[in-house]
């Protein structure tokens, strides 16, 4: 068997907006529901923000300012979380980023022949495995979305051989 060697990387850090453009966006965010409101068609949650201090005008609820800081101040500054043994391998918290594959993909392009196409369930198994041997992928989602009669159809095909 062959031994692996570290190999260092460089671990580079992504700013795109500076902190008068992140509060400009986030101000812009707060007038939007507060003035515009957001339609909540949920009975259940469009009833929990109108019992903390939200209103309905024109069938959307306007969230005050107020509402968004307080959620905001009583939001942990850390969210665990867990890989699938149980350890934690991603603290969820300011200045921690991680990476890794996208989710629900309609189409992708085949390795074999470069062309677009539906992705497949094989597609779906084969993005998690490559994704799952990459050191520098830190979580995975399904990378693709297959159409539900091909999944059907191939899990009834094969609980039935």
């Amino acid at each position: 068997m062959t031994e692996q060697l570290p190999i260092p990387t460089l671990q580079p850090a992504f700013r795109v907006l500076s902190d008068a453009q992140i509060k400009a966006v986030h101000f812009a965010a707060l007038e939007i529901l507060e003035k515009t409101g957001m339609q909540v068609p949920d009975p259940q949650g469009r009833a929990l923000l109108l019992d903390a201090g939200a209103w309905e005008s024109g069938g959307r609820v306007r969230i005050p300012e107020r509402l968004v800081a307080d959620a905001l101040a009583r939001a942990p500054s850390r969210i665990p979380m867990y890989n699938r043994l149980g350890a934690q391998v991603m603290p969820l918290e300011l200045g921690k980023v991680f990476f890794g594959s996208g989710s629900d993909t309609t189409f992708t392009l085949d390795v074999d022949t470069g062309e677009r196409r539906r992705t497949t369930a094989q597609d779906t198994e084969d993005i998690a495995r490559l994704s799952d041997a990459l050191a520098n992928i830190d979580f995975i989602m399904s990378m693709s979305n297959p159409p539900m009669s091909r999944l059907m159809t191939s899990t009834s095909t094969s609980s039935s051989a």
